[in-house]
């Protein structure tokens, strides 16, 4: 009886840590380049997001299926030249924390933050340890000149990485 609980203990520990393994490392690790990773999560896409009118309309009028977290800051920072409505630019919002609970749930974490040079820190992909878990960084390209643009991004940032930040809590 001992044997038995001490091998269900065994793989129930061994299960937890691999439940902890972020497997966007596993899918990266391939991939040379810092830039070449970052391409591959931000793009990565999902096929199975909630779907309604709004994102639907946005899909037709912008050829983009917002499934990945690349299409949705695209969208989101031309939305003044596309004159979004504020109900489309709260659709993206909402699609953005969709995708953050799915790169979640997939045991995908990622967090997006914005590269400053004078950090002293040249990589573009960083791993850390948050609450635990193995986090991929993803860091966007700056420069002295902040566009609005960049502004935009950094809001889609700001929805996305508290998000993920509350899933890794738990």
């Amino acid at each position: 009886m001992k044997k038995i609980i001490f091998i269900l203990l065994l793989f129930t520990t061994i299960f937890s840590v691999i439940a902890q393994e972020n497997l966007i490392f596993k899918e990266t690790d391939s991939l040379k380049t810092d830039h070449e990773k970052n391409s591959a999560i931000i793009n990565y896409t999902f096929k199975d997001l909630d779907e309604n009118e709004i994102i639907d309309s946005l899909r037709i009028k912008t050829k983009l299926h917002l499934n990945s977290a690349a299409h949705c800051m695209i969208l989101y920072s031309m939305s003044k030249n596309m004159r979004l409505s504020s109900k489309e630019k709260k659709a993206l919002e909402l699609r953005v924390t969709e995708i953050a609970e799915r790169f979640y749930n997939s045991n995908k974490y990622v967090l997006f933050r914005k590269f400053r040079r004078n950090t002293g820190n040249d990589s573009m992909f960083l791993k850390d340890t948050i609450k635990g878990k193995k986090v991929a960084i993803i860091l966007f390209g700056s420069n002295c000149v902040i566009t609005r643009f960049d502004m935009l991004r950094s809001e889609i940032r700001a929805i996305f990485n508290p998000k993920m930040e509350t899933l890794l809590s738990k």
